[in-house]
C-alpha cells in the first residue's frame, strides 16, 4: 500500500505579503504597520514578506507629488507584481495585506496593486484602511475604485471609520478592528501634585493637528490661572506653520509659559509623557481616523482632551475617561484645562479610567491577534 506523502510544515505555513507604508516619515500610521510588522515576523505559523509602499523622507514632504515620489511608485508597482507572479504559481496559501492611500497618486498606486492582485493573479487581498478620505472623492473614482476592491477584503479600524469605505465595499466585506500599541509606560497611575500644570500636546506639529487650538486654549486658560505650563512636542510639518504658531504664542503672552521640546522618541517621547498633567490633541485632520497619540497618552494615565473628531468618540467616553468638546470650540477647551487643573480628583480619576480602558481594550497583545484574525482566521 503507497501513502501520499504529506505536504511539509513550510509548505502548509500561510504567507502573507505586506504592502505597508513605513517610517519614514514617522507618523501614526507606519509605526502601527511597523509594530503590526513585527508581530508577523515573530509568529512561527506563516511567512512574512514586507515591501514599504510609504513615500519616505520628511512628515513636510507627504503628498507632495516629485519625480523622484513617481519613479519609487513605478518600482514598487513593479516590485509588488514580479511578487504577485511568483506567489500565484506557489502551492503556498497567500494573502496580500494592503494599507493604502487615502487620496493623491497613492491612492491610484495602490488600486491598481488590488486589481492587479485579484482579477489578474487571483490572490486574496486584505486592505487595511489606516485613513480616511475615500467619502470625499467624486461619484466616478468612487466606482473605479469600487471596480477595483471588488474582490478584496477590508479592515476599518472603528464604526466611524467604516463609513468612509462603504462606497467601495459590501458591508458584509468589512470587518472591524480597533487601534493597538505596545504598552510601553511604566506609569500605571497619574499622581496630582501641587507643582506646575503640565499641558503636553504631542503630534506633527500643525494646524490641521490642532497645535494652533491647543496654543489658544492653553493662553485663555493661562489667563485665569497662570500656575501651568504648555508643553509642545514634534517635529513642525511646515515652516509655514512653524511661523504661524510661533506667531501666537508670541500674541498670546504664553511665550515663558510654552517650552518647545522639539522631536522626541523613544525613551525621551515617554519622558515628556510622564511628565505631563494632561494631554490635549485638538485635532482637525481630515484624514484623523484613530489616533495613536491618544493611546498613548491613555497608557500613561493621562486625562486626554480633545474634539469630537474622527473615531475619537469611540475611543474616549466624556467625562469618563477623557473630556471632549465640539471641533472649533476652543473656549470649551480652554474650560476643561482649567477644571483639570483645580480639580485635581477629577484628572486622577479620569486619568486612571483612561488607563484601565487601554489595559482592556487597546493593548497590541490584544488587537493585534483580532487583526490577524481578520486577515486569514489565524
Amino acid at each position: 500500500m503507497k501513502y501520499k506523502r504529506s505536504p511539509s510544515a513550510e509548505v502548509l505555513q500561510p504567507r502573507v505579503l505586506a504592502l505597508v507604508q513605513l517610517p519614514p516619515p514617522i507618523h501614526g500610521a507606519a509605526l502601527r504597520n511597523f509594530e503590526f510588522c513585527e508581530y508577523l515576523q515573530g509568529r512561527s505559523d506563516l511567512q512574512l514578506r514586507v515591501v514599504a509602499i510609504g513615500g519616505g523622507g520628511a512628515i513636510d514632504r507627504v503628498g507632495v507629488v516629485s519625480l523622484v515620489k513617481i519613479a519609487r511608485g513605478v518600482k514598487i508597482v513593479l516590485t509588488a507584481i514580479a511578487l504577485f507572479m511568483s506567489y500565484a504559481y506557489s502551492r503556498k496559501k497567500t494573502y496580500v495585506y494592503i494599507t493604502p492611500a487615502p487620496s493623491g497618486l497613492a491612492l491610484w498606486r495602490d488600486a491598481l496593486l488590488v486589481a492587479l492582485a485579484t482579477y489578474l493573479f487571483g490572490l486574496e487581498v486584505v486592505a487595511h484602511f489606516r485613513a480616511t478620505g475615500i467619502e470625499k472623492q467624486a461619484s466616478f473614482s468612487k466606482w473605479v475604485l469600487a471596480c477595483s476592491y471588488r474582490s478584496a477584503r477590508a479592515i476599518a479600524m472603528s464604526r466611524i471609520a467604516a463609513k468612509d469605505i462603504f462606497s467601495i465595499f459590501d458591508r458584509s466585506r468589512i470587518d472591524i478592528v480597533q487601534n493597538g500599541i505596545k504598552d510601553y509606560s511604566n506609569t500605571l497611575v497619574r499622581s496630582a501634585t501641587d507643582e506646575e500644570f503640565t499641558v503636553l500636546h504631542l503630534s506633527n506639529l500643525c494646524r490641521e493637528k490642532g497645535t494652533d487650538d491647543a496654543i489658544r486654549a492653553f493662553a485663555q486658560a493661562y489667563s485665569r490661572n497662570n500656575n501651568m505650563k504648555l508643553v509642545l512636542a514634534g517635529a513642525w510639518a511646515s515652516k509655514r506653520d512653524e511661523v504661524y504658531c510661533r506667531e501666537l504664542i508670541k500674541r498670546s503672552g504664553i511665550e515663558k509659559a510654552t517650552e518647545l521640546a522639539g522631536k522626541v522618541g523613544g525613551e525621551d517621547k515617554w519622558n515628556v509623557f510622564h511628565k505631563a498633567d494632561c494631554f490635549i490633541f485638538p485635532t482637525k485632520y481630515p484624514k484623523e481616523c484613530f489616533p495613536g497619540v491618544v493611546l498613548e497618552a491613555m497608557s500613561c494615565g493621562l486625562a486626554t482632551v480633545a474634539y469630537k473628531h474622527a473615531s475619537i468618540p469611540e475611543i474616549l467616553t466624556d467625562g469618563i475617561d477623557g473630556a471632549l468638546a465640539d471641533v472649533g470650540d476652543v473656549n470649551h477647551l480652554s474650560l476643561i484645562l482649567s477644571e483639570l487643573l483645580d480639580n485635581k480628583i477629577l484628572r486622577i480619576k479620569i486619568g486612571k479610567n483612561a488607563r484601565e480602558k487601554f489595559i482592556s481594550r487597546f493593548r497590541a497583545e490584544l488587537t493585534h491577534p483580532l487583526l490577524t484574525t481578520a486577515i486569514f482566521g489565524k
